[in-house]
């Protein structure tokens, strides 16, 4: 197939091989977070993170303006424009179907389902993805973590399904299943059948990530509570806690455990 005059043309861009790469690791991996995409395009060229040309180059393969090629465009999906954890909320960018094509083109490969529309699928909000995107950070920045990309749909006893918030491999190759949680209001009598379907998907082995530190103190009641008659083991951290420094007993991110 031959290629599309607009192609032909960025070819002979100088940029062409740094717009590519931008392009390649998008389409590669399905990561959605600016910040991440352009760490991970530093490395391929070996530039610094901060070069502004990086920036640039994700500019050039955007839309809006007669030079730019419509290959990518900004997720626009928060109402507010700072995170309720502190800080500016992430830039989300992801492939158009023009982009999507020209990977293929120059690839031979489909581009990976965006990360960003595969968790909103599961998570519902943009804020509660948000989260998900800072804990995997935390985990896989703890050092003992691999974060697994697909989460896997598990049948219980009871006829109903479960599907885990994360799921990491931990450094001795176990799976573990993590439930993710914002500090915000939701009926309690879901919360209390989530956590049984977690203890049963678990083998009695739950771990809870929230938000707040104030929050996790309600749900470690909340689990104790919904799991009074059985046997388990919890593991209970927060995002907040986290990022100040904070760590458990044993130097890991978990800052309460029962076993």
């Amino acid at each position: 197939m031959s290629e599309p005059d607009w192609m032909a043309e960025w070819r002979k861009k100088a940029t062409f091989e740094k717009d590519i790469e931008v392009l390649k690791v998008i389409g590669e991996t399905g990561y959605s977070r600016r910040m991440v995409i352009i760490q991970l395009v530093a490395g391929r060229l070996g530039k610094n993170p901060n070069n502004t040309s990086l920036i640039d180059a994700v500019n050039r393969l955007g839309g809006g303006t007669d030079k730019a090629l419509d290959l990518v465009e900004r997720i626009d999906v928060f109402d507010k424009q700072g995170s309720e954890l502190g800080g500016s909320l992430p830039i989300l960018i992801r492939l158009t179907d023009k982009g999507k094509h020209a990977f293929w083109m120059l690839t031979g490969q489909n581009a990976q389902e965006c990360e960003f529309d595969r968790l909103m699928k599961h998570h519902k909000t943009p804020e509660h993805t948000l989260l998900n995107f800072l804990v995997r950070d935390q985990l896989v920045n703890d050092g003992h973590y691999e974060v697994l990309l697909e989460a896997p749909e598990i049948d219980l006893p009871t006829g109903e399904k479960f599907t885990p918030d994360i799921v990491v491999k931990d450094s001795k190759g176990e799976i573990l299943y993590i439930e993710v949680e914002r500090g915000t209001s939701k009926d309690e009598g879901y919360r209390i059948q989530k956590w049984r379907n977690h203890f049963a998907a678990s083998h009695g082995k739950l771990f809870v990530y929230c938000d707040k530190p104030a929050f996790m103190k309600a749900l470690m009641g909340e689990v104790n509570q919904a799991l009074k008659d059985t046997r388990f083991s919890s593991y209970f951290s927060n995002y907040e806690d986290v990022r100040d420094g904070k760590r458990g007993q044993d130097g890991s991110v978990w800052l309460f455990k029962r076993e």
